[in-house]
């Protein structure tokens, strides 16, 4: 989706732009294992993962994920970083906790998982 939500918890940083090559930028989401959804993450800078529809561009509705949970954040270059915005349950990468409000650098391949919720993107 390309809509424009607010975002009054994030900046965009200055290195923020497109991905280089578009149209091989998606989310997996899985539940228990099986592909549920396909997410596409190819048509703007950022992304913000949260409940609240009209402050998220990627919503989940799970009691453990704050209206605005985190961000998925491209670097033009082609990198991807994932920053949480100070939620209450948390992000986790590859199961460890990340830090709030810092950049963490993403893989292809790494398991994303917001709050408590069984749902995990990849």
């Amino acid at each position: 989706t390309t809509k424009s939500v607010p975002c009054p918890k994030y900046d965009e940083p200055l290195w923020s732009g497109l991905p280089p090559d578009c149209s091989a930028s998606y989310l997996e989401v899985l539940k228990g294992g099986v592909q549920v959804q396909e997410i596409s993450i190819a048509d703007r800078p950022f992304y913000v993962v949260g409940k609240l529809e009209e402050l998220c561009h990627i919503t989940f509705l799970h009691p453990s994920i704050s209206r605005q949970h985190a961000v998925i954040q491209h670097k033009g270059t082609g990198s991807l970083f994932l920053y949480d915005l100070g939620s209450t349950n948390g992000t986790f990468l590859n199961k460890k906790r990340v830090a709030p409000r810092k950049y963490v650098p993403l893989e292809r391949g790494d398991l994303i998982r917001f709050g408590e919720s069984s749902r995990v993107c990849l």
